[in-house]
């Protein structure tokens, strides 16, 4: 999972974007969120359909992984209300910080947090609320991105789900890989993690892919990992099974399967 801060700290400059605006208003008016960034000398670019939408920062995920796809820089995601000192002179050639004004940022929730560090962003900073209220709402969703966050890592072998465990980030790491540092924790599949094995369980048996990690930040698939994917040794250590016996079953089972369906006369016409 990436990094989740409720506050924007001084640290090394980064290459920035120009900055976005969202207004998330239930019922939004134009003119004065246009009157507050224009006093901040720009003009308001709101993000209209973010009003009604369940993710209201989908888009900007979406571009987030695009340019982390093409460029294999780290990003980060800034929000705030009230625009911080230094925003302008962030710069860095290792990762891309995108600022995003928001009319609330009390509207911002542990799931548009999660969804923002499945979806694109490995880092996000979150400008503190300034009243008492809105503090405490704030730390308690940033709470709940730290309990849920995560990275799930689930086993599938012949598209049905064999083990999870969680992996938890180094401190001072987005990365969840165990390779970095990640360290590993017992867990139970839930609801959405049983939806998301049946979702794709049928086409992982049509394609013939026997053992297959899947990756899931919580309730979002993140990664399908097909190519030797890691967690048998952690999840038998941590659950007492032997799952490497399980897999060779499998593959033995689909090879049967195989041959018998290749070996069968044709139908008579």
């Amino acid at each position: 999972m990436g990094e989740m801060y409720a506050h924007i700290p001084e640290g090394p400059k980064h290459s920035r974007h120009p900055p976005q605006y969202l207004c998330l208003c239930p019922q939004p008016d134009p003119a004065a969120c246009h009157a507050t960034h224009a006093a901040q000398g720009r003009s308001a670019l709101l993000d209209v359909a973010s009003r009604s939408c369940a993710l209201p920062l989908m888009t900007l995920c979406q571009e987030a992984h695009e340019r982390k796809s093409a460029s294999g820089r780290s990003q980060v995601l800034v929000l705030y209300e009230v625009e911080p000192a230094g925003l302008e002179a962030m710069e860095s050639c290792q990762c891309d910080i995108l600022p995003v004004s928001l009319c609330s940022l009390e509207r911002i929730g542990h799931a548009d947090l999660l969804h923002a560090l499945a979806g694109g962003f490995d880092v996000i900073h979150m400008q503190l609320c300034t009243s008492p209220s809105g503090l405490q709402h704030q730390q308690q969703e940033v709470e709940l991105v730290h309990v849920l966050g995560g990275k799930g890592r689930i086993l599938l072998f012949g598209g049905e789900p064999v083990g999870v465990m969680l992996r938890v980030p180094d401190a001072g790491d987005h990365r969840a890989n165990m390779h970095v540092g990640a360290t590993v924790e017992a867990c139970e599949l839930s609801e959405h993690d049983r939806a998301i094995c049946a979702a794709i369980g049928p086409h992982l048996q049509k394609w013939g892919m026997s053992f297959v990690g899947i990756d899931v930040i919580g309730r979002y698939l993140t990664e399908i990992n097909v190519t030797s994917p890691t967690g048998i040794q952690e999840m038998n250590r941590l659950y007492g099974k032997k799952l490497e016996s399980d897999l060779v079953d499998c593959v033995l089972q689909q090879l049967d399967a195989h041959r018998a369906n290749h070996d069968a006369p044709p139908e008579a016409p």
